[in-house]
């Protein structure tokens, strides 16, 4: 039985070796070959949040490490942030995966725009995530719609994931209701 679980575990080590290696320089750092990463939309009260250098051996922002929040704030905007509450730095590499369902039926996913840098997080830091969606009943909508009060999110290069409610710009629970089947992410760092 151990030799089971031991070579499930090396199959899987390298299987994800070889993904990364396919990925390349450009998928690991976020920009072409040659080029400095690019660095994210940051305002003066993050600081704290810095860029990852490339050689930094840190590991990365686990969905359960993670505080998360998902604010409604205008008919089509609302944004998805992640605070660092483990007890050191980590790396928040990437989108998050975001979805709202329907139970088992209809989603809006979220989908991001280009490829961000690497962030790290220092213990209270957080990033933040803008959302457009198309509300339901607006023009163009489209059929496929959804209603929910919570969205299922995992950090990137994190299998687990985890519901999380969706409030409005007051903190009281609220409900998504979006049309289509995706939602556009755009990234910019705070800290909490």
């Amino acid at each position: 039985m151990r030799a089971k679980h031991r070579l499930i575990g090396a199959v899987a080590a390298l299987t994800a070796g070889l993904g990364v290696a396919a990925c390349g320089p450009t998928a690991a750092h976020g920009s072409p070959p040659g080029r400095p990463p690019a660095g994210p939309r940051v305002s003066l009260s993050s600081l704290p949040a810095t860029p990852a250098v490339a050689h930094e051996s840190l590991p990365n922002c686990r969905t359960h490490a993670l505080k998360w929040s998902f604010t409604l704030l205008q008919l089509s905007d609302a944004q998805l942030s992640a605070v660092n509450r483990s007890k050191g730095r980590c790396l928040f590499g990437g989108f998050p995966v975001v979805a709202v369902h329907n139970g088992k039926a209809n989603a809006v996913n979220g989908v991001g725009r280009g490829r961000p840098a690497a962030v790290t997080l220092p213990k209270g830091a957080g990033v933040t995530f803008d959302l457009r969606y198309t509300p339901r009943g607006a023009k163009g909508a489209s059929d496929l719609c959804v209603s929910e009060s919570e969205a299922v999110v995992r950090a990137p290069h994190d299998a687990v994931r985890t519901d999380v409610p969706i409030t409005d710009a007051r903190h009281r629970r609220a409900k998504f209701r979006a049309c289509g089947e995706t939602m556009q992410l755009s990234r910019s760092v705070v800290q909490r």
